[in-house]
């Protein structure tokens, strides 16, 4: 909690409360006076008294509790943190709304927020091709592409089955932290591994293209000492017979092209021919549409105690004043059952 975003106590100030103290970390935020002994115990005593709705929005809201996360987490958390309040005002119209009940039932609760990823963001996302896995955009940079796996992600330790042994049999853990010491059984170990990282660093290659829905945009700069068959050279050397080299955009030196299907063609006119003219619009086009009487109001009886029902000369706060009336109402009740 003292390192989430909703108190940001950084790693330093963490080990300065905890290292040597006596009592509880609690007693050390006290000690120190802290801020966050202060907000945690104020949250404490309004947790006793509000609705998990009221309170989380306060959290949120109120505390900057929202703003926090996001600087943290990224705009995207906004998705979760809008469900996680909607459920709360859910919980309070099923059941008794005490914060240890919610607390209770997000926790027996199998959930899974589904984020709609491909909304149109005006924002540029920087992932790796993990975080990347399942998502789509327009216009995709692969950055860095001339890097890949060495022997340095050779794992230390070889699960390696014994020889002649049943097929149940356990397999040996072997440590050999450089090949130079290898036997030729964990030699072979070795070079099966290898040829693992080199397979996902290929499927890797293919999640990350497969990402572009439009544009893929493939980069890189070329070490002093440039591995072989990195991810920049796989596609050259796919597009190659078909890549035709161009100016940059920018100017900055040339850019191989690949295009799947004719470049969008550039529209000229005619030599010596006339300009169309252009068509005459119609007056009606730029004529004021008549104005048309409001019709009258129609019944709805679902509406009742709404804003569609206010009565004359009502003005929404008194109509807010009626709803906490009787919200009030069916929270005692719902406590008298309950008692």
């Amino acid at each position: 909690m003292l390192k989430s975003p909703l108190i940001g106590v950084s790693e330093d100030e963490l080990l300065e409360l905890a290292a040597g103290r006596s009592g509880s970390l609690w007693d050390a935020l006290v000690a120190d006076e802290h801020p966050a002994a202060g907000r945690l115990a104020a949250w404490r005593e309004e947790a006793r008294t509000q609705s998990p709705a009221t309170f989380y929005s306060r959290v949120l809201s109120r505390d900057h509790g929202r703003r926090a996360m996001l600087a943290r987490l990224g705009s995207e958390a906004a998705d979760a943190i809008d469900e996680f309040l909607t459920m709360a005002l859910g919980f309070e119209t099923r059941e008794i709304a005490t914060l240890r009940g919610f607390i209770a039932h997000m926790r027996s609760a199998e959930l899974n927020v589904k984020r709609d990823m491909e909304l149109g963001r005006n924002e540029v996302r920087v992932m790796t091709v993990h975080g990347a896995k399942g998502l789509e955009a327009d216009i995709v940079f692969l950055a860095d592409t001339m890097g890949k796996p060495g022997s340095h992600h050779d794992p230390k330790i070889f699960a390696i089955a014994p020889p002649n042994a049943p097929a149940d049999t356990p397999p040996r853990l072997v440590w050999s932290p450089s090949s130079k010491a290898d036997i030729d059984i964990v030699a072979e170990a070795r070079q099966r591994s290898r040829e693992a990282q080199a397979e996902e660093y290929r499927r890797l290659l293919y999640v990350a293209m497969t990402r572009a829905a439009d544009r893929l945009i493939v980069c890189g700069a070329r070490p002093r000492r440039p591995d072989s068959d990195v991810w920049y050279d796989i596609i050259a050397r796919s597009i190659g017979p078909e890549a035709v080299e161009e100016e940059a955009d920018d100017g900055q030196g040339p850019v191989k092209r690949w295009r799947k299907g004719p470049a969008t063609p550039q529209l000229s006119r005619p030599s010596g021919g006339e300009a169309p003219s252009r068509p005459v619009l119609p007056d009606w086009l730029t004529r004021p549409a008549p104005s048309v009487a409001a019709p009258a109001r129609a019944l709805t009886p679902s509406a009742v105690g709404t804003l569609h029902d206010m009565p004359a000369g009502a003005t929404p706060a008194s109509l807010v004043r009626r709803q906490a009336a009787l919200r009030r109402g069916t929270l005692i009740h719902r406590l008298l059952q309950s008692l």
